[in-house]
């Protein structure tokens, strides 16, 4: 591969839709708290969708449905049930690449009634805790595939960092869990993070613990097609992202994109990865693919055994990704 045209792709993209997409991101960011009748009008804004959030909600409302045809076909006919939970672990792995992407780099809700009632039906959706998965993303946007990544398609090894296998990094999907509360116990401890995240990723635990507790007292069966989904689902998630941070050189920030106009019109762009990390402050709809080239570059952040590379450096991009998570927390203690 060409390192310069890489390079050039990061310096060409990064400057100048740097200051326009952070001056957008901290307008929004910045947006004062209502009260009384403001603050009802405020909940009945963010809860009313625009054309681009009716096309998010599909994958989240298709992922539940499949789950309820699957319930009421347990009856009917297996296969039938085996294929509904296949569908629905789809629209999982898509409504969290796609849909519950978006909420965390857009912010779509910032009033606490609104923002709790995301969080909760996002998480029980997930399986997962959702803030959990916000303070993953936005590590995975920092340390992009190194060991810092709880997401990394590396492991450490005596020898230094390895490849994951593909099969067991997709199958052993829940090992991500405990490495990125791991992380983010570190991060609480080392750096100004709000210890709010933390009050609110166990709370999501807890709500969890009661989603398949609750199940499980209702109908067993129910249970164990919830817990097939999820599962399955984060398997697809995981197989994708392995394949757009395959583990070809350690410290690089590889990122691959796939460019079927077919495949992101379906599914919202989700396949202009690589565009997303050089741009991250760009709404992923609005992302156009990057002529000539298909991965990018970045160099690694606080080392000094990492390659050098002309062109917008790790540092740069680091920059960039703070400053957005920042403007998303502003007035808020947490990114939404």
């Amino acid at each position: 591969m060409n390192r310069n045209k890489a390079a050039k792709v990061g310096a060409v993209t990064g400057g100048a839709l740097a200051a326009r997409g952070m001056n957008s991101v901290l307008r929004r960011g910045s947006m004062p708290r209502s009260g009384g009748s403001g603050s009802l009008s405020q909940i009945a804004r963010e809860l009313t969708p625009s054309w681009n959030g009716l096309r998010l909600l599909l994958f989240p409302a298709a992922e539940f449905f499949c789950i309820m045809a699957a319930v009421r076909s347990v009856t009917v006919s297996l296969w039938a049930t085996a294929g509904f939970i296949a569908l629905a672990a789809i629209a999982l792995a898509y409504s969290l690449h796609v849909t519950f992407h978006e909420v965390v780099h857009r912010r779509s809700f910032r009033h606490p009634v609104t923002k709790w009632l995301s969080e909760s039906a996002i998480t029980a959706l997930l399986g997962t805790p959702f803030n959990e998965y916000r303070q993953s993303h936005w590590r995975h946007h920092r340390h992009t595939n190194l060991l810092e990544d709880s997401t990394s398609t590396w492991k450490a090894t005596p020898q230094g960092p390895k490849p994951r296998h593909f099969l067991a990094y997709a199958l052993g999907w829940p090992s991500m869990g405990p490495r990125s509360f791991r992380q983010l116990l570190l991060e609480l401890r080392e750096t100004h993070h709000n210890r709010e995240i933390l009050r609110h990723v166990i709370a999501e635990l807890v709500l969890i613990g009661l989603i398949h507790a609750a199940l499980l007292l209702y109908d067993p069966a129910l249970w164990l097609i919830y817990s097939a989904v999820i599962y399955l689902g984060w398997t697809c998630i995981a197989t994708v992202n392995y394949l757009q941070h395959p583990p070809v050189e350690y410290g690089s920030g590889y990122t691959t994109s796939l460019y079927s106009p077919t495949y992101n019109l379906m599914f919202y762009n989700n396949g202009l990865h690589f565009e997303h990390h050089a741009r991250v402050q760009e709404p992923v709809i609005s992302l156009s693919p990057t002529p000539g080239d298909w991965r990018v570059y970045r160099s690694r952040q606080n080392r000094p055994d990492g390659p050098k590379l002309t062109g917008r450096s790790g540092k740069e991009t680091n920059a960039a990704v703070r400053g957005q998570e920042r403007a998303l927390r502003c007035g808020n203690g947490s990114a939404g």
